[in-house]
């Protein structure tokens, strides 16, 4: 049992934010952190996730603040949002004193969904700085839980994964399929196979790891909040680029390449600030869909850079992120959707390879991304023969791949490729 001392506890109905103070404390001298807190600190944000499942209408959302150390069950505030059939996003907020903040060394928030008691979404546990003002969370991932220990949520690309131990083995859930890892031998971090399947494994160091899955290989995946190494972010107006790896090196066109020790600090699950006190810059870098203001290209996460008081704008990451990990489905070819009990289908895998369904046959190809944006080569196909209007649309799909040009992700999550020709085509992640 969690021990509850000067919580914050809070039932709401749906729609409803809001919250009371409870009592102040269980009488025990506790420990004084060694920094200035607000007299209130709000937290706030959204619980959602990315599987297409709906809450049944009696779940309830919990959202804890916590004690940051393992060995602590102290909960500090705790929210409670019946749902009554209400759908994630899920808002919640909390208001905690400083009083009540004291009472622990370091602070952690951590949400899940209860269905009849028992948990059925869980979120990472992820970090606080109360001493720097309210809390805005933005959106807090949750994934389904199973009971296993010291879970991790991994992004590969598009795909979420969680990884747990189970004793010695490795518990990956990916989508809603459960696979059981053995522990194999490694020059280097902790690896994994299935039990007789030598082609589903999964190779993790540090906070990255390697998952390949029935020969099928993913993109790199990287825990949740962590940022994936190398990193490129940069900038136009004027240009300028950074690399993150063991160095940070800077490029700008009146300056010589430098390369310089960095320190990453995690502000929530989707920002991180990176400061080089050689030069007193910093980076930050928040995880969201980032256009370049030149070419237009998608990048998988904002930057802004600050240097002697002067902040430039900028996209970082790699554009393959957000094409690779999971599977499209067309939902449109030129506005037009796809014939009845048809299916058109690509995936973006490593290696800058493509693959997928054309409406009758399967097809692969090559693909490239420049700064420019996204072109296919070779388009290949098998060669099944199927009815004449399946035939045409399929012929209508190639002629389209052939001349994409770009690519981007709409607000819906979706998607969409263009042609030279002012064509499109939209596609969804399979469920």
């Amino acid at each position: 049992m969690n021990k509850v001392t000067g919580v914050l506890s809070v039932m709401l109905a749906v729609g409803l934010l809001g919250g009371c103070s409870g009592e102040q404390g269980n009488g025990q001298a506790t420990a004084q952190p060694e920094v200035s807190l607000p007299a209130l600190t709000r937290i706030s944000g959204n619980l959602t996730y990315s599987a297409r499942i709906a809450l049944s209408p009696d779940v309830v959302a919990v959202v804890q603040v916590t004690g940051a150390e393992d060995s602590d069950d102290l909960v500090l505030a705790e929210q409670r949002i019946q749902l009554e059939g209400r759908q994630v996003p899920i808002a919640f907020a909390l208001e905690v004193d400083a009083e009540t903040l004291a009472q622990a060394e370091d602070w952690r928030l951590q949400a899940r969904i209860e269905d009849g008691g028992r948990t059925r979404w869980l979120s990472e546990a992820l970090m606080l700085d109360p001493a720097s003002g309210d809390q805005a969370l933005g959106d807090l991932e949750l994934m389904p839980y199973r009971d296993t220990a010291m879970t991790s949520v991994m992004n590969c690309g598009q795909r979420q994964i969680r990884a747990g131990h189970d004793g010695e083995n490795l518990v990956l859930d990916v989508a809603d399929e459960r696979i059981v890892l053995l522990p194999v031998v490694a020059a280097s971090g902790a690896r994994y196979e299935a039990k007789g399947d030598p082609d589903t494994r999964f190779w993790s160091k540090g906070e990255q790891a390697l998952l390949t899955l029935k020969g099928e290989e993913y993109p790199l995946c990287v825990a949740q909040g962590a940022l994936p190494r190398p990193l490129q972010a940069r900038g136009n107006e004027p240009f300028w680029r950074i690399d993150l790896d063991d160095q940070l090196t800077l490029r700008t066109p009146d300056e010589e390449v430098r390369e310089l020790p960095y320190e990453v600090e995690r502000l929530s699950g989707d920002e991180s600030l990176i400061r080089s006190l050689d030069l007193g810059l910093e980076l930050r870098l928040h995880r969201s869909l980032c256009h370049d203001s030149m070419s237009g290209m998608p990048y998988p996460y904002r930057a802004e850079l600050t240097r002697s008081g002067t902040t430039h704008s900028g996209c970082a990451g790699d554009p393959e992120q957000l094409l690779q990990g999971t599977t499209w489905v067309v939902e449109s070819i030129n506005s037009a959707a796809p014939l009845d009990g048809s299916r058109v289908t690509l995936r973006f895998a490593p290696e800058q390879r493509l693959s997928g369904v054309a409406s009758c046959n399967n097809f692969m190809a090559g693909y490239q991304l420049s700064g420019e944006g996204l072109s296919l080569q070779q388009v290949a196909t098998t060669k099944k023969a199927c009815e004449s209007a399946l035939m045409d649309q399929e012929q209508t799909v190639l002629a389209f791949l052939q001349g994409v040009q770009g690519f981007n992700i709409n607000e819906d999550g979706e998607l969409v490729l263009y042609s030279a020709e002012e064509q499109s085509l939209t596609a969804r992640q399979a469920d």
